[in-house]
């Protein structure tokens, strides 16, 4: 990412290889793209509107980059400054990618010479098709043949992207190492109560723990009995919860999520004076942090609805 120059200029009479890849970003928009196979243009290249349009996160570039003409001349009224880090998809072959960001006029996405000298493909001028047989390791599909149109670049592409939203229950929406594992997405598998097993929580009463807990009930919005309603039926019917004749009672509310939506909450401060606690001592933060000075690769596991997966 710190060569002196980009050449992203059109150049009319050039002939040149458009292909259409699917480009995943870091927040999980897929988008349809127009590309061109460039290798007069040193670094591969997004275009400047898509990434504002589509609201495409980007980084920073340690050093600006410079944009010239192949005579050396300055192109443009900036340098580069930014790039935008991609899953890319072409036609079954996968591979993360960096672009930098700057306007393109023809297409999407440009790949460019360092694209093309990172994969070394053999090409095919009059067949049309691109063989992907010598990419290196970090590829998923190395040996994948790809047809394209070959193009002038004068000729401009009026298709537009589109955007799609990633489906997690969909396993063509998941990255190709998180397939094995889409059955865990199932939200068929979800509705399902997991096994008892010897880790199942208890709750354990104090010695002097009354025999009932009485509680008012919290005054809702329509919205929020509607919400209640929904709740009760969808967790009824996945056994989640069920009718009880407890002589314990917790009244319920909602709370708003930053989305709009209502999280539901139970009141237990009643029933928590009477229990006897587990009580283990929680990490100490600065600890935490000192260990993860030299850390550079982090992961986050997000379990579908976690506590619930606990039986009580």
């Amino acid at each position: 990412m710190n060569n002196r120059y980009v050449v992203p200029q059109k150049r009319l009479g050039v002939q040149e290889l458009e292909v259409k890849p699917l480009l995943t970003t870091t927040n999980g928009k897929k988008l349809k793209l127009s590309a061109m196979v460039d290798s007069g243009c040193t670094h591969t290249c997004i275009d400047e509107e898509l990434v504002k349009k589509k609201k495409i996160p980007t980084k920073k570039l340690e050093r600006p980059i410079t944009c010239r003409n192949s005579d050396g001349t300055i192109a443009g009224k900036k340098d580069i400054t930014k790039f935008v880090k991609m899953d890319l998809n072409i036609n079954g072959h996968n591979e993360q990618l960096d672009a930098v960001v700057t306007p393109l006029q023809s297409s999407d996405l440009f790949l460019g010479h360092d694209w093309l000298t990172n994969h070394n493909p053999e090409i095919d001028w009059k067949q049309g098709i691109i063989k992907f047989n010598r990419c290196p390791t970090s590829c998923s599909f190395p040996h994948t043949d790809i047809s394209f149109e070959p193009r002038i670049r004068r000729l401009q592409s009026n298709e537009d992207t589109e955007e799609k939203e990633p489906d997690p229950t969909n396993p063509e929406d998941l990255p190709a190492y998180m397939k094995p594992f889409a059955h865990l997405f199932n939200k068929k598998n979800f509705d399902k109560l997991p096994e008892r097993t010897e880790w199942d929580h208890e709750i354990n009463f104090t010695e002097n723990a009354p025999t009932e807990i009485s509680s008012k009930v919290y005054s809702m919005t329509p919205l929020e009995r509607e919400e209640l309603d929904k709740f009760l039926d969808e967790n009824l019917a996945t056994n989640r919860i069920r009718p009880s004749k407890s002589p314990y009672a917790a009244p319920c509310f909602f709370v708003p999520k930053k989305d709009g939506s209502l999280r539901l909450c139970q009141d237990y401060r009643k029933l928590n004076d009477i229990t006897i606690k587990d009580k283990t001592p929680l990490p100490l933060i600065s600890e935490v942090l000192d260990q993860l000075k030299d850390a550079k690769v982090f992961n986050k596991l997000d379990i579908i609805w976690g506590y619930n997966n606990v039986r009580i």
